[in-house]
C-alpha cells in the first residue's frame, strides 16, 4: 500500500528544533496503538500543541481513537463515488486566502434542506475531508469554520445517532489536528437554544466560547469589523472573493483528486 504522502514536504519547511521534537515525539509514542505516523502528520500535531510534546502526544492518542469509534466517518471517502450525493445537497469550501494571523476559513451550507433527504453522517465526512485535504497543502495554525443554517432545523440532528454526534464533537475538541479557532453560524432561528441544549453537557466552556451565533438580521458590518474582512469571504456574504458555488467545485474536484492521499491515511489507520 502507498505511503500517506503530502503536498509539501516537512523536512524542507522546519528547522533543527523541530525535528529534534518530531523524532522525540516519534519515540513517546511507540509504545501506543497507533499508525507510524510521517513528519508532515506529526508536524501538525506539533502545530497544534504548540509544540509540547505530551500535549501533541494526547491529542494524537484522541485523533486515532476517535477515529476508530466512527468508521462510517472516516473511511471509504471517495468523492467520486460515494459522496457523490453529498456533495449535490451542499456546498462546502475552503477560502483561497488565509487570514493575517494564518488562519484558514471553511464554508458549509446545506442547499437541500429536506432533513429526509441528507445523510448527516456524510455531511461529517465531506466536512472531515475537507479539513484534512486543507492540510495535505501544508501546517495551519488554526480554522475558522461559517455554518450557513439557513433552512437547517432541529429534525436534521434526527439524522445522526447522538453517539455518533458526541464522538464527532469530541474529536473536534480532542483529536483534530489543527485547533477550531473560531465557529461562526449564521441565520440562526430558535432552534439553535434547543440544540445548545442537547449537546451542552459534552462541549468544553472553552469551545462554547469560540463559537459565534448570528440570527438572519445580522449586521454584515458589524461581522466584517469584529470577525472576519471582506476580503476573505466569498461574495454570498458580501464579500470579494468567489461564490461558494464556484469555491465548492473546486473543493469537490480537489477531494477527488485526492482519492489515493485518503485511501492511503485509511490504510495506514487499519494497520495498526
Amino acid at each position: 500500500m502507498a505511503a500517506v504522502k503530502f503536498g509539501y514536504t516537512a523536512d524542507k519547511i522546519i528547522d533543527e528544533t523541530t525535528k529534534e521534537n518530531i523524532e522525540a515525539l516519534r519515540q513517546l509514542l511507540v509504545d501506543e496503538n497507533l499508525p507510524e505516523l510521517t513528519n508532515e502528520q506529526i508536524l501538525q500535531f506539533l502545530w497544534r500543541s504548540g509544540h509540547d510534546l505530551c500535549e501533541a502526544k494526547r491529542i494524537i492518542t484522541g485523533c486515532y481513537h476517535l477515529r476508530a469509534k466512527v468508521p462510517q466517518i472516516f473511511s471509504n471517502r471517495k468523492a467520486r463515488t460515494d459522496l457523490n450525493k453529498i456533495f449535490g445537497q451542499l456546498e462546502i469550501c475552503t477560502m483561497p486566502e488565509r487570514t493575517e494571523d494564518g488562519n484558514a476559513i471553511l464554508f458549509v451550507r446545506v442547499i437541500d434542506t429536506n432533513y429526509k433527504n441528507i445523510s448527516m453522517e456524510d455531511y461529517f465526512k465531506a466536512y472531515f475531508m475537507t479539513l484534512d485535504s486543507l492540510l495535505y497543502q501544508g501546517p495551519l495554525k488554526g480554522v475558522i469554520t461559517i455554518y450557513d443554517l439557513t433552512g437547517i432545523s432541529l429534525m436534521h440532528l434526527t439524522r445522526i445517532k447522538l453517539s455518533v454526534l458526541k464522538t464527532i464533537i469530541a474529536y473536534l475538541q480532542e483529536g483534530l489536528p489543527v485547533e477550531i479557532k473560531q465557529v461562526h453560524c449564521l441565520n440562526c432561528s430558535s432552534f439553535m437554544d434547543a440544540v445548545l441544549k442537547l449537546i451542552k453537557p459534552f462541549v468544553r466552556n472553552d469551545f462554547l466560547e469560540k463559537s459565534h451565533f448570528h440570527t438572519r438580521n445580522v449586521d454584515m458590518d458589524a461581522f466584517y469589523a469584529n470577525h472576519l474582512e471582506k476580503k476573505y469571504l466569498p461574495e454570498d456574504l458580501g464579500g470579494d472573493l468567489p461564490s461558494t458555488k464556484t469555491l465548492h467545485e473546486r473543493n469537490v474536484q480537489l477531494l477527488a483528486d485526492l482519492e489515493e492521499h485518503f485511501d492511503a491515511e485509511e490504510a495506514q489507520r487499519n494497520r495498526t
